[in-house]
């Protein structure tokens, strides 16, 4: 059957999910299709950027190291010891931060009406790297859908180089938002040494970042 020529109908939503979130917002979707009744949940949130950003004097790539609440908390909940417990059941005080921690690339929301999705990507550069880096200077490689289960969110991906002339700070993230960024720099055949790995601390789109970056400069 050709979905273009297939519609859902009686769809519906029940939006008090509760949240409270100024990131997420959870809610119910019913909907029929092809006679039957389905309820999928979903929790909208915002696009995206990402910027893989290299280092042309270093030679290398630069990312960041932070914590996620949610890698901590599903990693911890995995090990033996503590299956079967109840999330106040655990002592996670006594599991280190870095069991949370993920290397990324540089990212962040988009949430400024008034700002282009290049003017975020620079934004979160200089907020997260300390990198002031010029709009023109950005090239988008790809945009992508990536939360297809609930939130269905796009992210835009872009590339920019870098050098020590357009540092302007330290970076480390926003201090309000409780972010403490880490950023590191990882050489080219650290990059592709980690590319290697069958189990890494990132998202996928870092892999794919890292699988364009040597596919476009190996040529």
């Amino acid at each position: 059957m050709e979905s273009d020529n297939e519609f859902i109908d009686r769809v519906r939503f029940d939006e008090n999910l509760g949240s409270g979130s100024a990131y997420i917002k959870p809610l119910r979707m019913f909907f029929q299709r092809r006679g039957r009744t389905i309820a999928w949940d979903l929790a909208f949130g915002h696009d995206s950027v990402a910027v893989l950003l290299y280092h042309k004097t270093k030679k290398a790539l630069l990312l960041v190291k932070q914590f996620r609440p949610a890698v901590f908390v599903t990693r911890v909940r995995r090990l033996s010891e503590n299956q079967g417990k109840q999330l106040n059941e655990i002592n996670w005080s006594k599991y280190p931060v870095s069991m949370g921690e993920t290397l990324e690339l540089c990212a962040g929301i988009i949430d400024k009406p008034d700002h282009s999705i290049a003017e975020h990507a620079r934004e979160e550069i200089l907020e997260e790297c300390g990198y002031n880096v010029p709009i023109e200077s950005l090239e988008l490689v790809h945009s992508f859908i990536s939360g297809v289960s609930i939130s269905g969110s796009q992210q835009h991906l872009y590339f920019a180089e870098i050098d020590e002339n357009d540092k302007v700070n330290e970076g480390g993230g926003n201090e309000k938002e409780g972010e403490m960024i880490e950023k590191v720099y990882l050489g080219v055949d650290e990059a592709k040494a980690l590319l290697e790995k069958k189990d890494t601390q990132s998202p996928p789109g870092l892999v794919f970042a890292f699988k364009w970056f040597f596919d476009r400069f190996s040529k």
